[in-house]
């Protein structure tokens, strides 16, 4: 009896080992699923708390990592990012700018803007005189786009 009850103890003993074993791969299994969506989340989260980008207008390279842009009105002069290829930018194309005022994309030309009358070209070819709708009279300097068409 003692070996019948040993042996009955050993299958019992077995049946909780390998009910345990199943739920240890069941719990690590669902630990990495969630190691993964904790990953997913942290990356979003650093997506979205990162600061915005702001847009400036390209006007000229200043050497070779650097260029003067236009952002709101004020000429600044900024460093351009490594990785982008400067035969991309062109005079009056919109760029991007990082959190740390550096050229990181170069985009379009921008499709909006006041509407002006055009008056005269200006000696140099690159500008032009324009009026507004108030008959205020401003000199605009033509994007690279804009120098054969105009």
């Amino acid at each position: 009896m003692t070996e019948s009850t040993s042996a009955a103890d050993s299958r019992v003993l077995h049946a909780q080992i390998d009910d345990l074993t199943a739920n240890n791969q069941q719990l690590a299994k669902t630990l990495r699923e969630a190691r993964e969506q904790i990953v997913v989340l942290k990356d979003e989260v650093e997506r979205l708390s990162a600061p915005p980008n702001g847009f400036a207008i390209f006007e000229a390279l200043a050497g070779k990592d650097a260029a003067d842009v236009n952002v709101n009105g004020r000429k600044m002069r900024v460093n351009i990012a490594p990785s982008l290829d400067v035969s991309t930018l062109h005079a009056g194309q919109e760029v991007v700018l990082n959190e740390s005022m550096n050229v990181v994309i170069a985009g379009a030309y921008g499709d909006n803007g006041e509407l002006a009358s055009y008056k005269e070209h200006l000696e140099d070819g690159r500008r032009i005189l324009v009026a507004n709708r108030s008959d205020e009279e401003r000199v605009l300097r033509l994007s690279d786009a804009l120098i054969d068409v105009v």
